[in-house]
């Protein structure tokens, strides 16, 4: 796995480092008045390490990242810059811009106030006016009020070397029968090309300026081009609580139920809670922990001495190497506690997990991805039938790519502002 890690950091560091040792924040501010956040955001973004603390670099560079759509990093650019700076009028009011766009209104009421007391020009005072009023009317960054949704559809194809998650073996020994059985096709590994369908969404109320309420549902349909037993279909429901608690922490909390049909037919179901914790550790590292109970219960006949409750926890971290060329490197471990409800033969299972992933933007829409994981289990009863305490190793690995469809809604009032504010 470090052989792996290695390979992943060295390989997407490649990918995203650029040549050029010194920002051009001439240019860069010419990409911003010609309305290009995008393409300035992407010339600043490499020299974000070398740069950050140096008062014009961290203006324009949270500008580039509050118009191409990304208020967190804004936060954290324009906040270098008033440390520097406390009177700089223009980063205050894209600061408090910044924060009213990811919805912590409070915090974007004092900074307006503040900025009102700088004495600003008329049209960014009547700017300023205008997003109190919306902040007094519990009015989000969207501008359609406290409710906010979103959602997603995607398509993917490709192949698997074992749709089934079957042993790659033929034939088994049972020392209380004292000899093999042959295993069944169905019973061994199937590679097989398959094609998915996904979609789903979510919609968010936020009850005050940090604490929003949500529910969404996801949706995948998986079809195999031969191994037709072995399509599913996967539904989620999931609804719960978020609460932020500055522009680098927030905490959430959910309930979530999934039903899985294999071939058609309603296989297994499971609910439970869900808790998360991410924490920004700088501009470009996050950190998260999150737990998870869940009640797992199938519906097949052949598999209800399967009937689990599993508790689960884990630690996550995601490093962006070049946040202009989209590419990060993620790593997670996980442990857990799977405890037998339906008799099975092999008892309570504890499992453990590592996952390591990365991926970079290759051209504005497309993104390639790579991720590995492996996950030991060790089964707590002994087997009586195979005189033996099963033991399961599951190792997995993923290359792919995806295109998406971006687009951004920019608040009029400000782009009018947006050059008087960089001409100062």
């Amino acid at each position: 796995m470090r052989f792996i890690y290695l390979f992943l950091l060295i390989f997407f560091h490649s990918a995203g480092t650029l040549a050029q040792t010194a920002p051009d924040l001439a240019q860069a501010r010419g990409l911003l008045l010609a309305g290009q956040a995008g393409a300035a955001l992407k010339l600043l973004a490499p020299h974000e390490d070398s740069s950050a603390g140096i008062l014009e670099f961290d203006y324009l560079f949270g500008v580039a990242a509050l118009e191409a759509g990304d208020a967190s990093k804004a936060t954290i650019a324009l906040e270098r810059a008033l440390i520097v700076n406390p009177n700089h009028a223009g980063a205050r009011l894209d600061l408090a811009r910044a924060y009213f766009a990811l919805g912590d209104r409070e915090r974007a009421r004092n900074e307006f106030n503040v900025a009102l007391a700088q004495d600003p020009p008329v049209n960014a005072r009547a700017t300023i006016n205008a997003y109190l009023a919306r902040i007094d009317s519990g009015a989000s960054a969207t501008g359609g009020g406290a409710t906010r949704a979103s959602g997603y559809l995607d398509i993917t194809a490709g192949r698997d070397t074992n749709v089934n998650n079957a042993t790659s073996q033929g034939q088994i020994f049972v020392p209380v029968f004292g000899f093999s059985v042959q295993l069944a096709p169905t019973s061994q590994r199937t590679a097989d090309n398959f094609m998915s369908v996904g979609g789903g969404g979510e919609v968010s109320h936020a009850l005050t300026s940090n604490t929003s309420l949500f529910v969404g549902g996801d949706a995948r349909l998986r079809f195999n081009q031969h191994a037709d037993p072995f399509n599913f279909n996967q539904f989620d429901v999931r609804g719960g609580a978020q609460h932020t608690f500055s522009s680098a922490s927030l905490v959430r909390a959910s309930i979530a139920h999934q039903q899985y049909y294999l071939d058609n037919n309603n296989y297994r179901g499971s609910s439970g809670l869900n808790l998360e914790w991410r924490q920004a550790l700088s501009s470009t590292q996050q950190l998260s922990l999150f737990g998870a109970s869940n009640r797992v219960r199938f519906k097949d006949a052949a598999q209800v001495a399967n009937d689990n409750n599993l508790a689960l926890i884990g630690i996550g971290y995601t490093h962006a190497l070049n946040a202009a060329a989209r590419t990060t490197l993620s790593v997670s471990a996980t442990a857990g506690y799977e405890r037998d409800i339906g008799e099975r033969i092999d008892g309570d299972r504890k499992l453990y997990g590592v996952r390591v992933g990365g991926q970079t933007g290759w051209g504005e829409n497309i993104d390639v991805y790579a991720t590995a994981g492996y996950q030991p289990s060790r089964f707590q009863t002994h087997n009586v039938i195979f005189n033996a305490q099963r033991v399961d190793n599951q190792t997995d690995a993923a290359l792919g790519g995806s295109v998406a469809v971006r687009s951004r809604v920019a608040s009029a009032s400000a782009i009018d502002l947006h050059a008087q504010r960089l001409k100062h």
